[in-house]
């Protein structure tokens, strides 16, 4: 706030400075205004009224001149004044930002702290929804890694009666080799990691659970988990895991149903989820199917999307726009 400045500094310059008394006079102007212009801002139905009032009868500039003329007294107040401005507008923005984004959480996941408290609040959140939906890249940290909450996700969506949707990486796709070279992995590796996560859901499936798996061909760029009415968002760094990305919770609605950014990220997990080069993966026969008209079924190994259109140009797809 360049306002703060101004009061620290003016004070100093009235110690040192020739004509001081000028100097304290535009201190207490630059107080004055300070204020008159923050009331205005925050609270322009009372707060402007009040100064207008104060202003027309000359009152506001008599009060302004009650400021004690000493140096030390006049560096304090603007001081204190300032921070708590300052403070105000922090507290302000943050509840803009959490009232029209949703974001009610937010952390770094840097320590093992963070880490516990943001798998902590998926746990609780899953365990309640009807409905879980998840894109992810290999979806390794998702269901099969341990992680420092002490708890798997894998326990919690086992004993979950929700319908659960999930998009990943296709293991043949050229977009998941890439994702491998840019963090420095092995793509056989890479790509094992996609095939273990899809054991962990036939099992899943075996179990009579209701799981809906399909594969994109894009570099990944969100990692979204969305459970009811809750959005666990990270993003994909270019060059490192997403273990190492922060975290944020967002919800649907937060104050007076005021739409957030739930809507708008739901609607990018359905856009690729609908997806016509997106095949649907067939548990009991390790196969894709895609959505052409002969719902055509190849090896999950074949390598995806255009590639087979072009092998097979008959296939006529209804692109999405």
């Amino acid at each position: 706030m360049p306002g703060l400045f101004a009061f620290i500094l003016l004070p100093i310059m009235a110690k040192r400075h020739p004509f001081s008394e000028s100097v304290k006079n535009l201190a207490r102007e630059v107080f004055g205004h300070a204020v008159y212009d923050f009331l205005r801002e925050h609270w322009p139905s009372v707060g402007g009224a009040i100064l207008a009032v104060l202003s027309g009868a000359s009152i506001f500039s008599v009060l302004m001149a009650a400021i004690p003329v000493s140096i030390p007294a006049v560096g304090f107040v603007s001081l204190i004044v300032g921070v708590g401005l300052y403070l105000f507008e922090r507290v302000r923005l943050g509840r803009t930002i959490r009232k029209w984004s949703g974001i009610f959480s937010a952390s770094p996941n840097e320590s093992t702290d963070d880490r516990a408290k943001n798998r902590a609040l998926l746990h609780e959140k899953i365990r309640g929804a009807r409905l879980i939906e998840i894109l992810g890249a290999t979806g390794v940290n998702t269901f099969v890694r341990d992680h420092d909450a002490g708890l798997k996700l894998r326990t919690i969506i086992e004993s979950t009666q929700a319908e659960i949707k999930i998009l990943l990486l296709h293991p043949e796709a050229f977009q998941t080799k890439q994702r491998a070279a840019a963090l420095e992995r092995r793509v056989p590796e890479y790509q094992e990691e996609i095939r273990t996560s899809i054991e962990f859901l036939k099992e899943l499936k075996r179990k009579g659970k209701t799981i809906t798996l399909k594969f994109y061909a894009q570099l990944p760029i969100w990692k979204m988990i969305f459970a009811g009415d809750f959005l666990w968002l990270q993003h994909y760094p270019p060059m490192r895991d997403v273990e190492q990305a922060p975290v944020f919770g967002i919800s649907q609605s937060l104050e007076g149903g005021v739409d957030t950014l739930f809507d708008p990220l739901h609607a990018v997990f359905g856009k690729k989820w609908d997806h016509d080069f997106n095949p649907t993966y067939i548990f009991d026969r390790d196969v894709v199917e895609y959505p052409d008209p002969d719902h055509t079924r190849v090896p999950l190994s074949t390598p995806p999307f255009c590639d087979l259109y072009n092998a097979k140009p008959g296939i006529i797809l209804n692109r999405h726009p």
